[in-house]
């Protein structure tokens, strides 16, 4: 019976983890886009497919080697197109090593500065 009661509680918390993980991916994309639509900010379609990603999946940051393979680019379109969500918040550019990652910015800071200053 002790079993049973474990095994059963421990599948409630994985239950309960899942749901709000998932909750919380989707509560973020909605403020996201609510954010952008707010400040009439237009993402280009690979833009969207590299945020939706993202937010999609456990990995939270991109390189612009990544970037550039998946849509079949150059290297500076990739740079651009992430610099551009940089500049509006979406991602933070961090450097390790030589190289720089964009890693998805937390949602309190998206919302935290898409409230103190308009986003250009």
């Amino acid at each position: 019976m002790t079993y049973f009661i474990n095994y059963y509680c421990s599948m409630i918390i994985k239950s309960i983890n899942n749901v709000l993980k998932n909750f919380k991916k989707e509560l973020t994309k909605k403020l996201i886009k609510k954010a952008l639509d707010r400040h009439d900010i237009i993402l280009s379609k690979r833009q969207n497919k590299a945020l939706k990603k993202l937010l999609e999946k456990d990995k939270n940051f991109l390189t612009i080697d990544e970037y550039k393979k998946k849509f079949k680019i150059a290297y500076e379109t990739a740079r651009t197109d992430l610099n551009q969500l940089v500049d509006i918040r979406l991602l933070q550019k961090v450097k390790i090593g030589k190289k720089f990652i964009y890693k998805l910015n937390k949602v309190e800071n998206i919302i935290s500065n898409t409230k103190s200053e308009k986003m250009d």
